[in-house]
């Protein structure tokens, strides 16, 4: 598979910004230290890749929720390329992957496999908008047809 068509982390991004958030964090419930939290959030800003991702007081205080600060760092500091055209064969490629991945419930290069399936539905909803109605990778991938995914990414082709 084509290296643009997988996952990479910036580690030393995700270590900034986890220092970062971290600081926020000791620091958002006190009042007087409303204008260096407003400094660390810019900060945070330039470590930020995700295209529709922000990070803000919110985000801080209710992240717990639905992950850890390795899940949101992740999150945030993943960067997703949108692609000029995607072949036929290199979708093939990324199905096969998905579908290896999701049977041996391990990701490649001892990545968390939460951060490996958001890499690729973000890829996905960037790559192939018309199928923004099918969650691609929770039950497409296992149970539909090579075929019948190719008529989702590339249809009338």
């Amino acid at each position: 598979m084509k290296d643009c068509l997988k996952p990479h982390r910036d580690l030393e991004a995700e270590v900034q910004l986890k220092t970062i958030i971290q600081q926020i964090q000791s620091l958002m419930d006190e009042p007087k230290n409303d204008s260096a939290v407003e400094n660390l959030l810019i900060e945070a800003s330039k470590y930020i890749k995700a295209s529709d991702r922000v990070l803000d007081l919110t985000v801080i205080e209710h992240y717990e929720d639905w992950t850890d600060i390795d899940g949101i760092v992740g999150e945030l500091t993943m960067e997703v390329p949108v692609l000029q055209a995607v072949s036929k064969e290199d979708f093939l490629s990324i199905v096969q992957e998905i579908r290896e991945v999701i049977e041996s419930g391990q990701a490649p290069d001892n990545m968390r496999l939460d951060y490996w399936m958001n890499f690729y539905r973000e890829l996905f909803a960037l790559n192939f908008p018309n199928a923004e109605n099918v969650d691609l990778l929770d039950a497409i991938f296992e149970d539909t047809s090579l075929d019948d995914m190719i008529e989702v990414a590339f249809p009338h082709t």
